[in-house]
């Protein structure tokens, strides 16, 4: 019985993967259209933000943070479920969640 219970212990302290479909300029940034993230147990989507901010460096953040300027991230999908910014960047993420992120489109 000890056994299982170690065994699932273990499996609460693996990173989560998160699938992230990015587009536009998140993708030009990224260099494609999709990434793994892994995050620790627990992790929300800001954590995941930052998380990609780190890895991508600082294009990814001026391109996300920049919704001052009418700019920026300005739809969050998670798993078909449209999320209300910046309200919703406290949501827990779950292994094999999909999160779209989506910057305002340029038009003319």
């Amino acid at each position: 019985m000890q056994d299982k219970k170690q065994s699932s212990a273990q499996t609460n302290n693996c990173p989560l993967r998160v699938t992230v479909h990015v587009f536009d300029e998140l993708r030009e940034c990224i260099g494609q259209a999709r990434v793994e993230v892994e995050l620790a147990p627990g992790g929300t989507v800001d954590t995941l933000l930052r998380q990609m901010a780190e890895d991508y460096g600082e294009r990814f953040i001026d391109i996300h943070t920049s919704s001052q300027a009418g700019r920026g991230i300005c739809v969050v999908i998670l798993n078909r479920r449209s999320l209300s910014l910046p309200e919703d960047l406290v949501c827990t993420l779950n292994a094999g969640d999909e999160l779209h992120l989506i910057p305002p489109i340029a038009g003319g």
